[in-house]
């Protein structure tokens, strides 16, 4: 299989005179620029401090002139081929049981940063969704001498800008809503994304579906909040969940597995949600068992009680995953990169696999 990986970092742009250059500052990072597809060319674009991003095509990439990388950005170029790898998203949610303590909290805080440094190292992305109890407990148990350890900023600021990993709102709703929980990410300064992290959808008159087809208004805020994404299609208690793969339109509440190209919002799909899942589906792509030529996904996820558990599983399972990843059988990928490259590279087909 035919892949090629190229890790550009601020101290190898040397290497590539007239092709890339680099520019000083602290800037906070933007999303990454739009880079997907069959045969790209980038040309005038910058990837700004901070940000970790990737450029995926299944033929060429050719970087023509005027690209720029600035201090601090980590890019990876990729030449995969269309239907192989797996894509795969780590996510870890606090749940509006977050106990609200500063011994807690503290506890939790540096647990949290153990697995965004670790994985900002290995260069993989984290989606963190926090519900409400999260922020409540940063604004207030954190004070200045635990912001010292990052960099003088709260821990969400921390994760996004300096490592690159991005924060969606989750929400329960037993207190506050969706629109609610995206206030309060964007008051401790880091924007919240669109993509609602965790829904209902089984029983059907249960699910959340239609709900979050439409935008919501706060019911403490005065602010509104809409979902242009969805990850995280679930059962009450996650009482047997449906482990679907795949980017999709669900049809409507009574049809969610159903693809519809009319229907307003993609659901990113999570799988069995765990390593094993990763290495089922690899298995599943590799010996023909589903359709080739289409994009596969698939979540590790981490409960708010099983950080450092998680962290050692991933820290034992890295070198097996990376093996995965340098033949081309998986990608690392934020939900937001998972999106990006159904768009670019997929051309937005919906599917979904259930086994």
């Amino acid at each position: 299989m035919k892949q090629i990986w190229l890790w550009i970092m601020f101290s190898f742009l040397s290497m590539l005179p007239n092709t890339v250059s680099a520019a000083h500052g602290g800037e906070t990072a933007d999303p990454c620029p739009q880079c997907g597809g069959d045969s790209v060319e980038l040309h005038d674009t910058t990837f700004e401090a901070g940000c970790q991003c990737e450029c995926t095509a299944t033929t060429s990439i050719t970087l023509v002139n005027n690209v720029n990388v600035k201090e601090g950005a980590r890019l990876t170029f990729r030449i995969v081929p269309d239907g192989r790898p797996v894509y795969v998203s780590i996510v870890l949610h606090y749940e509006e049981s977050f106990v609200q303590s500063k011994p807690y909290f503290f506890q939790q805080r540096n647990k949290l940063l153990d697995l965004a440094q670790y994985l900002y190292e290995e260069g993989i992305p984290l989606n963190l969704g926090p519900d409400w109890a999260f922020m409540e407990a940063i604004e207030t148990f954190e004070d200045d001498d635990m912001r010292e350890t990052t960099g003088g900023k709260n821990i969400l600021r921390y994760i996004t800008e300096d490592l690159g990993h991005k924060v969606d709102p989750h929400a329960h709703e037993h207190i506050y809503n969706y629109a609610d929980v995206a206030y309060m990410i964007k008051d401790l300064g880091v924007e919240p994304s669109r993509i609602a992290s965790g829904l209902i959808v089984d029983p059907p008159q249960d699910s959340k579906y239609d709900y979050l087809c439409s935008p919501i208004d706060g019911n403490f805020y005065d602010y509104t909040w809409q979902a242009q994404w969805l990850w995280g299609d679930a059962t009450a208690n996650h009482v047997n969940d449906t482990t679907a793969s795949g980017i999709w339109r669900p049809k409507d509440q009574l049809h969610f597995y159903e693809n519809d190209d009319g229907a307003p919002l993609p659901c990113i799909g999570k799988y069995i949600n765990d390593i094993d899942g990763v290495y089922d589906l690899i298995e599943k792509i590799a010996t023909d068992e589903v359709e080739q030529g289409h994009m596969y996904t698939a979540a590790i996820f981490i409960p708010q009680g099983r950080v450092t558990e998680a962290l050692e599983e991933l820290q034992t399972n890295m070198t097996a995953l990376k093996q995965y990843e340098a033949s081309g059988q998986l990608r690392f990928v934020s939900l937001q990169g998972a999106a990006e490259i159904w768009q670019d590279v997929y051309s937005g087909e919906g599917y979904v696999y259930i086994p």
